[in-house]
């Protein structure tokens, strides 16, 4: 379901409250990461029914990065990517329609660290989400503004070096008229799980 004004607005606000409030908390600082994974087209609105055959898993990759506030035993932040999130493909009557979707996020971290080393976190944004439907007859492209979310762990190699694994779940493209045969538009439903690198800054 695509967000909503006021849902982009509390987020916003959320975010901006993330990273200007801990004005009396100690600097986590910056870090940047890199992750490739697994992808799964989950469903689709409309949906992508009859088909002879189906691909819904895929490969991604993305990147991004982020700054965290020492908060007691706990790290708050935000964080920003980009993904791309792969392409699922199916086969009607030998024809094949595919579809590729990418997406852009930037949403609230928190991570819990257990100790020195191992660390779980939980994220929660909105994301950008475009998509692109080709058949052999035309293609259709779409974007929409939806809620995102991920949970995950990481792994201090060092100070400065970390591997990160997680899950994302996300939305792209927008949904189309099922009524209207030139109009391919689909609203998927995708979910990311990927490990990684994550470098940190000024430790």
């Amino acid at each position: 379901m695509a967000a909503t004004t006021k849902q982009i607005a509390m987020a916003a606000a959320a975010l901006i409250a993330v990273l200007s409030a801990p004005a009396f908390a100690a600097d986590a600082g910056a870090y940047v990461f890199g992750s490739a994974g697994l992808t799964n087209y989950g469903s689709f609105d409309p949906d992508i029914t009859g088909a002879d055959s189906k691909k819904t898993g895929s490969y991604g990759v993305k990147g991004g990065g982020g700054y965290l506030f020492n908060l007691g035993n706990f790290k708050l932040g935000g964080e920003g990517g980009y993904v791309d999130l792969g392409k699922a493909k199916f086969t009607f009557a030998g024809q094949e329609v595919s579809v590729k979707a990418i997406a852009g996020y930037i949403a609230a971290i928190g991570v819990l660290p257990f100790n020195d080393q191992f660390s779980m976190h939980l994220k929660l944004g909105l994301a950008s989400g475009s998509s692109k439907v080709s058949t052999p007859v035309g293609s259709s492209s779409g974007t929409s503004i939806t809620p995102m979310y991920g949970i995950g762990g990481q792994f201090e190699i060092n100070r400065n070096f970390g591997i990160r694994a997680e899950f994302e779940a996300y939305e792209a493209g927008k949904k189309g008229d099922a009524n209207d045969p030139n109009d391919f538009n689909t609203l998927a439903k995708i979910n990311m799980l990927s490990a990684g690198m994550v470098y940190k800054f000024g430790n």
